[in-house]
């Protein structure tokens, strides 16, 4: 298989400072080209912040978000593939999604299909469910996007070499172990590398 040059850049997003947020992952793309990156996985919501709460109700915000992503796309080059999280507004609601960005385009999208209904995940409240798997290909190489907890219900994931997710989990202490477990089970029996890019900052409150 080649040897393809992944960039996982783990950065501290501010919930609701698309204008900061954007800056720090345009720096981190331009550098990431710069040291031979072909995929760079940024984390779930990684433009908006996973903590932008209401923010993900009010239209301007998400357009705001929407037009930073079209100006993020402009430095991604052809030979490159960027995956960056954001909040959608589409038809039927909302969506976390992950961007695809190359050429200086968004070429691609991905909506998170798994939505968490639990006490430290507030995303019902904001987000609708996507239903599609997605695959993007480099050098022959079958390349899965997914967000957060997906990863955790195999008939979400699709059939690929190389599975990238894009997450911001809210980790405690009795989840973390059966995770790490998950992690390392589960690409051997699928015969499947994982890449994660997981968010830091406030979230590490719950680590």
């Amino acid at each position: 298989m080649y040897n393809l040059q992944i960039a996982i850049e783990q950065i501290n997003s501010r919930g609701g400072d698309v204008a900061r947020n954007r800056q720090i992952i345009i720096e981190r793309i331009e550098r990431a080209v710069s040291e031979g990156a072909e995929l760079i996985v940024f984390p779930e919501l990684s433009l908006s912040g996973y903590g932008a709460d209401d923010f993900f109700l009010k239209t301007q915000f998400l357009k705001t978000c929407h037009d930073a992503l079209i100006d993020i796309a402009k430095y991604v080059p052809a030979n490159v593939i960027a995956l960056v999280g954001y909040p959608e507004r589409g038809a039927a609601g909302v969506y976390s999604s992950v961007g695809i960005l190359s050429g200086g385009q968004i070429i691609g999208n991905h909506r998170k299909t798994v939505i968490p209904n639990l006490e430290l995940y507030m995303e019902h409240r904001y987000f609708t469910a996507g239903t599609d798997k997605t695959v993007i290909e480099i050098r022959g190489i079958k390349i899965g996007v997914i967000i957060s907890e997906e990863l955790f219900h195999e008939e979400r994931l699709p059939e690929c070499d190389v599975l990238c997710c894009a997450a911001a989990f809210l980790w405690s202490h009795e989840l973390s172990l059966s995770r790490a477990v998950y992690f390392v089970i589960w690409p051997i029996r699928a015969q499947c590398q994982l890449c994660m890019s997981i968010m830091w900052g406030s979230l590490t409150a719950y680590c």
